[in-house]
């Protein structure tokens, strides 16, 4: 339901762009050179989503127990970047942090413990983008460095055993590509598609019930779709 909420979104921001297209030279920017700053709000959720309890030899503790974890959830922050346009060329380099709202905890079977969970709390990105200007749109594509703070717990339902818990801030790398349209000289909108990897997440749950070395790995993708609007200087 709420992808289907952004996907209309994001078409009622294209319709607006192109409603837009009767604006006078005047008000369209001479050059897409220089620093701006934005906001962007959007939609993430998982693009992998398996997670398991794994011995110390690699194998799995009862296969397929811990099988889907599912992040998906609203995301919005702010952004800040630069561009430097030569003929219809543009290159920059843009940075956003976004808090991300997205949980998920899945009831299990197995008799030492009953639910595995895990969240996100936010999501930043440092990426290069190269770009082609037409007429008033730049077409990019852009890629980098990307970091989130993942939180997830093993919770015990065994008695005299408790939850394992863990934090921790992953760095990945996110890729995409996105239209943005200038609105007036300063003024664009913009609507973006990033695929971000952060590999998996891994702690040890052996303190309780397991054998020594065993783990909870979690892995961790997002498809993220977002709108924007950005201020140039």
């Amino acid at each position: 339901m709420r992808r289907s909420l952004f996907l209309n979104t994001s078409i009622a921001v294209i319709a607006m762009i192109s409603a837009s297209a009767s604006a006078t030279a005047a008000d369209l920017p001479a050059t897409w050179s220089g620093f701006y700053l934005g906001a962007n709000a959007g939609y993430g959720f998982s693009a992998r989503d398996s997670a398991h309890i794994v011995h110390a030899n690699g194998s799995f503790v009862a296969p397929n127990v811990f099988n889907k974890l599912t992040l998906d959830g609203f995301i919005g922050g702010g952004t800040i970047g630069y561009n430097y346009q030569a003929g219809s060329v543009v290159l920059g380099a843009e940075g956003d942090f976004d808090l991300m709202s997205a949980h998920d905890s899945q009831q299990q079977n197995v008799a030492y413990f009953d639910r595995l969970s895990t969240s996100i709390d936010w999501l930043a990105t440092a990426r290069v983008r190269a770009g082609y200007t037409f007429g008033p749109a730049l077409v990019y594509a852009t890629g980098g460095a990307a970091f989130a703070k993942f939180k997830s717990a093993e919770l015990y339902s065994n008695p005299g055993y408790g939850t394992i818990s863990n934090s921790e801030t992953k760095i990945g790398f996110a890729i995409g590509g996105g239209v943005e349209y200038a609105l007036t000289a300063n003024l664009s909108v913009k609507t973006e598609y990033l695929y971000a990897d952060f590999g998996k997440q891994s702690f040890d749950v052996s303190a309780n019930a397991f054998p020594a070395g065993t783990t909870a790995q979690i892995d961790h993708a997002l498809h993220i779709a977002r709108v924007g609007l950005n201020y140039r200087f």
